[in-house]
């Protein structure tokens, strides 16, 4: 037993490089300076940094998708009635097929994929509630 233990441990520990993770996240300078946060994608290592969105407006909180192909993210949109706005967005890992998944007049947050990727969960503030709410990405 302690011989089949200590080949799984050596196992887990010579396959370890091979399997290489992505690290998303939201940085930039902030938004008093000027420009607001945009999503850049990297290597677990710190290598193969690269800027995937490029917008005047805010992004922020980027998930993966269970299966690593897509990143859901909120996007700061111009104020309704003087109230902020922020709704759900979704592109390709590498930046490209954007779309939006929310589009109303309220701040839409917190993306998360659902375990199978075929959902996405969202926590939505209006000025009179606040709701989660699933959406379909089967057609997405």
């Amino acid at each position: 037993m302690k011989n089949r233990i200590t080949f799984i441990c050596a196992m887990l520990f010579l396959l370890s490089p091979l399997a290489h993770a992505k690290i998303v996240f939201a940085g930039g300078r902030m938004p008093e300076a000027g420009k607001a946060c945009d999503i850049y994608v990297m290597n677990d290592d710190g290598s193969n940094l690269r800027k995937i969105t490029n917008t005047p407006e805010g992004e922020g909180n980027p998930k993966w998708s269970p299966d690593g192909k897509y990143i859901a993210f909120t996007r700061d949109r111009p104020p309704h009635n003087g109230r902020q706005v922020v709704n759900i967005f979704m592109m390709d890992a590498d930046g490209s097929n954007e779309r939006r998944l929310t589009n109303h007049h309220a701040l839409d947050n917190y993306p998360r994929f659902l375990p199978g990727g075929k959902q996405l969960c969202f926590l939505s503030l209006t000025k009179t509630e606040s709701a989660l709410y699933n959406v379909s990405l089967i057609n997405s």
